[in-house]
């Protein structure tokens, strides 16, 4: 039988490999650390080639392991080259069991999400071009399906085996899904499905463009007078301090609670990130417009809200000043927390009972949360 030559291309021909699931295997998270260290040593020019030889037992490294979950693989840098497109490929190592495959439609909630870090913005994108004419029919319903009632096994039957779990393996061309354009950045990549999310891929682009430098302070002061003009609502949001409702945070990150009751789009989020150049603010282009200090630093923070069977997401950018009694510094950290409403922010059909909240700040990421009803 001749060798057949599989090519892994975005609209993603999935290598498969069924594995049957072990108690006394790995634990989940022990497989994605040890995969995601595979995806990293990687040299950069396996993923420039997309080179199938280089990565061609993956799969079977990926079933050996019971791997149940998303790893994704990315060069550490990228060269962009003056008036070409960016070309930046990652690699996407999938493990799912039936009973969520039966759940969930893979195609329809795969979403690729690229941060650049220095700017906090956010670019989302489905991670596979599908063609309409050839895809099955949406759901009528975002629910599960319903699970049949089954008779319990009486205690001296043996135990049926366990289910089928299915490995993938698929190129993503991350620049030409994102758009990403060719300027100095730190990047980084990851993968979304739904409730589900992969390790982030970190990648340095180096471009001839200059990189991010301080926000202009015209710029915070504008956002200073967007947020007084907008004002408060009855309640008292947005707020942009700790409230009785904040999470904790002890370390450097980000996280947020949600809101119950009748409020279930209110988000309460803490932040302690480290200081980067774009956050720390220029010299003021004059005098003071009031007796206020002048803010030290721009906080900026992105919520993104995605639906089952919608591979892109509802994207709600935040940003604040803050004051510090001493000139910033890179690299150190500030603490900041803000409270607000998506559904200030976002129609009524955007923020449906079930839907996934994530939060991203910087380098860091939280989530996902549950919207309530």
């Amino acid at each position: 039988m001749p060798r057949h030559r599989t090519t892994l291309l975005l609209a993603a021909w999935l290598l498969v490999a069924p594995v049957w699931a072990n108690d006394k295997g790995p634990r989940p998270m022990d497989a994605l650390r040890t995969l995601t260290q595979r995806l990293s040593a990687l040299d950069d020019a396996v993923y420039a080639r997309r080179d199938e030889t280089a990565v061609a037992n993956l799969p079977l490294q990926a079933a050996e392991l019971d791997f149940r979950g998303l790893a994704l693989g990315a060069p550490r840098a990228v060269q962009a080259a003056s008036g070409r497109p960016l070309t930046l490929n990652a690699l996407l190592l999938t493990g799912t069991d039936p009973a969520r495959a039966q759940s969930l439609d893979w195609h329809a909630n795969a979403m690729l999400v690229a941060v650049d870090i220095d700017r906090d913005q956010v670019f989302t994108a489905p991670a596979f071009r599908t063609d309409p004419s050839k895809s099955p029919a949406p759901r009528e319903s975002d629910a599960a399906p319903p699970v049949a009632p089954t008779k319990p096994a009486p205690p001296s039957a043996i135990p049926p085996p366990p289910a089928a779990a299915t490995v993938g393996l698929a190129w993503l061309d991350a620049a030409g899904l994102l758009g990403l354009s060719a300027r100095s950045a730190r990047l980084q990549l990851r993968l979304i499905a739904f409730d589900q999310t992969s390790n982030p891929a970190l990648v340095e682009v180096r471009s001839d463009q200059p990189g991010p430098s301080n926000t202009p302070m015209p710029d915070a002061l504008s956002v200073m007078g967007r947020l007084a003009a907008a004002g408060q609502s009855a309640d008292g949001l947005p707020v942009f301090k700790r409230t009785g409702a904040t999470p904790g945070l002890a370390q450097p990150g980000v996280v947020f609670a949600l809101g119950g009751g009748a409020r279930p789009a209110v988000v309460h989020a803490a932040l302690k990130l480290e200081l980067s150049a774009p956050m720390i603010l220029g010299p003021a282009p004059g005098p003071a417009p009031s007796s206020r200090p002048l803010p030290s630093a721009l906080v900026r923070a992105n919520l993104l809200v995605v639906h089952r069977n919608r591979a892109q997401a509802h994207v709600v950018p935040v940003s604040f000043p803050v004051w510090s009694p001493r000139p910033p510094r890179v690299g150190e950290t500030i603490e900041a927390a803000f409270s607000i409403d998506l559904a200030s922010h976002l129609p009524a059909a955007a923020l449906p009972a079930g839907a996934q909240v994530y939060l991203q700040a910087g380098r860091h990421w939280y989530g996902p949360r549950t919207l309530g009803r």
